[in-house]
């Protein structure tokens, strides 16, 4: 994907890790959307696309991408650590981990319910619905890095 979606990588990762060494090719996007939610989302929100091009579709706000594509930095992180036993990615981008979830925490329901839901349906998507459910893949992500890092 040229504009680096989080949205892309979501839906095709956890193919990719079964077939391939991907370990720094993801580890590299994981960093990429913290370095653009330092840069542009103001430390609290990830961008549709990392690095941020200017695209921010149904998002929570500002610059932020919508939910689903911005799920991927902590659900990315539990697939490498799963994976690969990677712990150093998790220690690094916790403090940004934490801030996204305290941020989708404060989030309006509306806009988490907002977002892009099935974006190539045929038939209008149900938003909320897919929204909430992204919204739960964040929380369990992070309380697996929690876990994982006796935090």
């Amino acid at each position: 994907e040229r504009f680096g979606y989080g949205g892309d990588l979501l839906a095709t990762a956890e193919t990719a890790l079964a077939l391939w060494d991907m370990r720094a090719f993801y580890g590299k996007r994981v960093r990429d959307f913290n370095e653009a939610a330092a840069q542009v989302g103001g430390g609290a929100f990830f961008t549709e696309t990392a690095p941020f091009v200017g695209i921010a579709d149904g998002g929570l706000g500002g610059v932020a991408g919508p939910i689903g594509w911005d799920t991927v930095q902590p659900v990315l992180q539990v697939w490498l650590h799963e994976v690969y036993g990677e712990e150093e990615l998790l220690r690094e981008s916790l403090n940004t981990t934490r801030q996204w979830l305290a941020a989708l925490e404060a989030a309006p329901a509306k806009a988490v319910e907002g977002g892009l839901g099935d974006w190539m349906a045929l038939e209008q998507p149900r938003r909320a619905m897919s929204g909430r459910g992204f919204e739960l893949m964040n929380y369990r992500a992070l309380a697996n890095i929690a876990d994982t890092l006796g935090e």
